[in-house]
């Protein structure tokens, strides 16, 4: 088996070698034509070097190629794996800032990388690369206010706080091309208040530049530092309430008199956290504040609020009052009081009681609109005439009077008290039971008195006759 098998490797052998050699170029032919040589067209980005020396040296690129297209060959097999990633285009500004500034040559510098060196048979560009324009302009830089444009409003239950919305930064330097800043008018960042709350009150906002028809310039030569703004916005819970007065303290001068308070605000808001705000109900002023002491005429006085604030509450708007105190003069009216307004104290069932006028006459001070008003079956008079006799007497009275009301002098009259008769205190008596009885029936009191008195002569002339009769009989006896 050996021997047959090296008799047939040995046998013929350069028929054999030939055949190895025709297999070799056929699959040399088979390889080239399945693996062929392939064109590509590789799209590489320029990367500029060195901008910010051209900015130092006081220009800036207005126009530039953004990118070179590279065409390179390659095996069939290999073409996936060239890639732009496998070029880099790179193009130094520092070395070419000529006069001219309307267009510049720059050279750009392709190099290849990666494996590209080795999979790539030939390609069009050349390693010390083309030139290509750049478009240049002078450099110009400005610091601009940052305009904060609201949009949108507050939730109605929150408001700003006295510092409202704070920007920082509030400026930003603008840089770019001198031919491109004739557009520029405005720097702004734009919020939204409805976003706001006492919970979110600070916002990053991105910075646009504005044309003078309040469009954005969409321009990537123009560059503004910083790009974002910080908003604070103090965003509080808001919160209305009315304002109370104690009163006033001390006196007005003698013959004047407080009447009432008024103010120019009826109501305040106030600001903070819901917490502070939920038991405020209103704002009291305590009376210490408003002294009216010697005051002869009305009075106004500016009132700060914030004293009387809770704590961790604030006055939103304006935390002065104007508080009027109105004082008005006393006037002073007589009145005449009529006995039968008066409550006598320690009265005899004895004695009969005249005044001599008739009437007491009673000084009232007070304001003229009440001393107008006043009924004067409002006044009651009380005197004490226990222990008086018979006889003319100054009697004194109190005055039983509603407030607002002042007794300029204790009123004085003179009193007459007489002793009633027997038969006065019998017709009396009579008188008062028939009233009673009249009363009840509906007979008037002036009925009563006429009745009586007419009884009263009858029953005298009657007696009389009788009482002479009497008086002859033992004369005719004798």
């Amino acid at each position: 088996m050996k021997d047959k098998l090296k008799k047939m490797l040995t046998t013929n052998m350069a028929l054999k070698i030939i055949s190895l050699f025709l297999a070799f170029l056929l699959w040399l032919v088979v390889s080239n034509t399945q693996n062929a040589v392939q064109t590509k067209s590789v799209k590489v980005d320029i990367q500029y070097i060195n901008e910010e020396a051209l900015r130092n040296a006081g220009y800036v690129v207005i126009s530039r190629q953004s990118s070179i297209v590279i065409t390179v060959e390659v095996r069939k097999n290999d073409y996936y794996k060239v890639t732009a990633d496998n070029f880099i285009a790179t193009a130094d500004l520092s070395k070419h800032m000529g006069e001219d500034l309307s267009s510049q040559l720059v050279k750009v510098q392709v190099e290849p990388r990666g494996e590209a060196e080795n999979v790539i048979k030939n390609w069009d560009y050349p390693k010390d690369g083309p030139w290509i324009n750049v478009r240049m302009d002078e450099l110009q830089s400005k610091e601009m206010n940052i305009d904060l444009v609201q949009t949108g409003a507050l939730n109605n239950s929150y408001i700003l706080n006295k510092d409202g919305l704070t920007v920082e930064p509030q400026t930003a330097i603008v840089s770019g091309p001198k031919s491109e800043f004739g557009s520029l008018t405005a720097v702004k960042a734009q919020i939204d208040l409805s976003q706001l709350s006492p919970e979110k009150g600070q916002i990053v906002l991105p910075i646009k530049l504005y044309d003078a028809n309040n469009n954005v310039i969409d321009s990537q030569n123009l560059v503004v530092e910083p790009t974002e703004v910080v908003v604070n916005a103090g965003v509080t819970q808001l919160k209305e309430v009315g304002i109370l007065f104690e009163g006033v303290t001390g006196e007005p001068k003698e013959g004047y008199k407080y009447s009432e308070i008024t103010c120019d605000t009826k109501t305040v808001a106030l600001s903070g956290l819901k917490a502070a705000l939920a038991n405020v109900t209103n704002i009291t002023i305590p009376k210490t504040v408003l002294d009216i002491s010697q005051v002869a005429q009305t009075v106004q006085k500016q009132v700060d609020i914030t004293p009387y604030l809770p704590e961790g509450v604030e006055v939103y708007n304006n935390n002065m009052i104007t508080v009027e105190i109105i004082i008005e003069k006393l006037e002073i009216k007589t009145y005449d009081i009529p006995e039968s307004q008066i409550n006598w104290t320690g009265k005899s069932d004895q004695y009969l009681y005249e005044l001599n006028d008739g009437v007491v006459s009673v000084q009232l001070r007070a304001f003229q609109e009440d001393l107008d008003g006043l009924d004067i079956g409002q006044i009651r008079l009380n005197t004490d005439v226990s222990g008086l006799s018979v006889g003319t007497h100054d009697a004194v009275f109190s005055v039983e009077i509603g407030t607002g009301f002042e007794v300029v002098e204790q009123p004085k009259a003179q009193l007459q008290i007489t002793k009633k008769s027997s038969s006065s205190n019998a017709s009396d008596n009579t008188t008062s039971s028939e009233k009673e009885e009249l009363s009840s029936s509906g007979v008037s009191s002036s009925g009563i008195e006429e009745s009586s008195t007419a009884n009263t002569s009858t029953n005298s002339s009657e007696s009389l006759p009788q009482q002479s009769n009497s008086e002859n009989k033992p004369s005719s006896k004798k």
